[in-house]
C-alpha cells in the first residue's frame, strides 16, 4: 500500500512526532486554527490576483481581496495585517514573474497522478520510492533563464525546512534538467521578507536521501502506533497535552523558575528585551493555564466519583458546598492520627460543621478549611468532604 506524505506532515513529525502520529492514525483530529484559516485565505487571494494577469498589480490584488470571502473565525487585526501584507506584496513586482515565464504543463508527458493548472496551485504527487509518494501544492512555478523558481507564500515568520526539501526535489522530478532550483519563501505579513533556498542537481540527491529517511521513520512510527513527544511552540494549543510528559516538563520548569532569573528593573530593559520577556512570559502563562485547566478538570472528575483529595474543594451541582460525613471525618482522623472518640464527641455535641472547626483547631493539617463562618449549614445529608484550594471556580 502506498504511503502518501505532504510537506506539512513531514514538518509535523519534526515538530512533535507524538502529536503528528496521532493525527496520521486519526486518533486525534487536526482542527483548523484561525492562523491556518488566514493563511488559506491569503493563498486564495494571491491565486485570484495572479489569474487577473502577471505581474500582479495593486489594483488586481485589491480586487481579489474584495472578491474572496474572508474567514469568519479570524480576529480583525489579523485580517487587517493580511490585507496590508497582500497589498504590499503587489508593490513588489520582483516577487512575481512575467506571464511568459510561467511554466505551462499542458501537453507535457507528466505522470497521470499529476494534475496541474497554469495559475495558482500546481498539485503534484511524485513517487519517492515504490512505497512512498510525496504530494502537495505549489503556489506558482516559473522559469528565469536556467533557474526554476517555486515560490511559497507564508505568514509573518517561521522556518519550513521540509517544505523546502519537498518542493525543490518534487520540482526537479517534474521539470528535470535545469541548472538551479530555487524555493523563495515569501512572508506576506512579515514585511514581504524573502528567505530563498536553492539546490543544484548535485545537491538534490542529498535532499532525496533526507526525505527518504524521514518518510521511513514516519512509516515506523505509524506501525508502532506512537511517536516520542517533542516540546515546541505549539504545545499550548495541543489537543493531547494532558497526557504528554514533555508538556508537563515545560510546566514544571516554569513553576521552578528562580526569582533571580526575572529582570529586577523592567523600566531599564531595552525594547527588544522587553518584547522578548513579554513573548516568553505570555507563552509561559498560556502553557501553565492550559495545563492547569486540565488538572482542575481531572480533580473535579475524581471528586465527582466520590474521592476525597487533600487541597481540593467540592462544589455541588446547585453551586453550594458539601460537607463531610461522619465516615469521612473518621477517615481523616485515621490519616492524621486523631482520636475517634474526640471526633464522635465533637460531632455529637456541636454538629458536623463545628466538629470540622474543632478538628481544624486541633490539627491544622487535618482538613485545611478556611472561612468556616461563610459556609451555611447543610439541609441535606452530607456526602463529600469540603476542602479549599486548586479547584476553586
Amino acid at each position: 500500500m502506498t504511503t502518501f506524505l505532504s510537506a506539512s506532515t513531514l514538518q509535523g513529525h519534526e515538530d512533535c512526532p507524538r502529536l503528528q502520529t496521532a493525527i496520521d492514525l486519526r486518533t486525534v483530529k487536526k482542527e483548523q486554527t484561525p492562523a491556518m484559516a488566514a493563511g488559506l485565505w491569503r493563498h486564495k487571494v494571491i491565486e485570484a490576483a495572479i489569474g487577473l494577469g502577471l505581474p500582479v498589480t495593486r489594483e488586481a490584488m485589491g480586487q481579489a481581496i474584495a472578491t474572496v470571502p474572508a474567514p469568519a473565525d479570524v480576529e480583525d487585526q489579523a485580517m487587517e495585517d493580511s490585507r496590508n501584507g497582500l497589498l504590499a506584496l503587489a508593490d513588489r513586482p520582483d516577487l512575481f514573474p512575467r506571464q511568459d515565464q510561467v511554466l505551462s504543463v499542458e501537453g507535457s508527458d507528466l505522470p497521470k497522478a499529476l494534475s496541474c493548472v497554469l495559475y495558482g496551485r500546481t498539485m503534484f504527487a511524485v513517487p519517492l520510492n515504490p512505497e512512498i509518494t510525496l504530494r502537495g501544492a505549489m503556489d506558482l512555478v516559473y522559469l528565469a533563464e536556467d533557474t526554476l523558481f517555486i515560490p511559497d507564500w507564508k505568514g509573518s515568520g517561521g522556518e519550513y525546512p521540509w517544505a523546502r526539501r519537498v518542493y525543490l526535489w518534487a520540482a526537479s522530478e517534474i521539470w528535470p534538467g535545469f541548472a538551479r532550483y530555487v524555493f523563495p519563501c515569501v512572508y506576506v505579513t512579515g514585511g514581504c521578507r524573502v528567505d530563498s533556498h536553492e539546490a543544484t542537481p548535485d545537491q538534490l540527491s542529498a535532499i532525496q536521501a533526507d526525505l527518504l529517511v524521514m518518510a521511513q521513520t514516519i512509516q515506523a512510527r505509524r506501525v508502532r502506533g506512537f511517536g516520542d513527544p517533542t516540546p515546541n511552540r505549539w504545545c499550548g494549543d495541543c489537543p493531547i497535552q494532558a497526557d504528554c510528559p514533555a508538556y508537563g516538563q515545560q510546566v514544571t520548569a516554569l513553576t521552578t523558575m528562580e526569582p533571580s532569573a526575572l529582570p529586577a528593573d523592567i523600566s531599564a530593559l531595552a525594547d527588544d528585551a522587553l518584547l522578548g520577556w513579554h513573548r516568553d512570559l505570555s507563552r509561559a502563562m498560556k502553557l501553565a493555564a492550559g495545563f492547569g485547566e486540565r488538572i482542575k478538570a481531572e480533580i473535579k472528575e475524581r471528586l465527582g466519583a466520590g474521592k476525597a483529595l487533600p487541597g481540593a474543594k467540592v462544589v455541588t451541582a446547585s453551586g453550594g458546598y458539601s460537607y463531610p460525613s461522619m465516615e469521612e471525618l473518621l477517615l481523616w482522623a485515621d490519616k492524621f492520627e486523631l482520636k475517634h472518640d474526640l471526633v464522635v464527641q465533637a460531632a455529637t455535641e456541636a454538629g458536623l460543621k463545628k466538629a470540622v472547626a474543632k478538628l481544624v483547631d486541633n490539627d491544622r493539617r487535618a482538613l485545611c478549611l478556611a472561612d468556616l463562618d461563610k459556609i451555611r449549614a447543610p439541609k441535606r445529608r452530607i456526602e463529600r468532604l469540603v476542602m479549599t484550594g486548586v479547584a476553586d471556580e
